[in-house]
């Protein structure tokens, strides 16, 4: 399965806030199927990473 495949399963153990990804569903889950998360170098700070599976939301919908 690629991570791009949208299942319609939660991830167990995965919790996202970001609602402007199509894989985030109700009660901050996701639903990617499978996630990647990388960042540049060391990560110090939340911010220093980023969820590379993230596909934004279509504006027009």
């Amino acid at each position: 399965m690629s991570c791009n495949d949208k299942t319609c399963k939660p991830i167990a153990g995965i919790k996202c806030e970001v609602d402007t990804c199509v894989y985030h569903k109700g009660d901050d889950c996701c639903e990617a199927g499978c996630i990647q998360v990388g960042c540049n170098g060391c990560a110090c700070q939340p911010s220093d990473t980023a969820c590379a599976t993230f596909r934004a939301k279509d504006a027009t919908l």
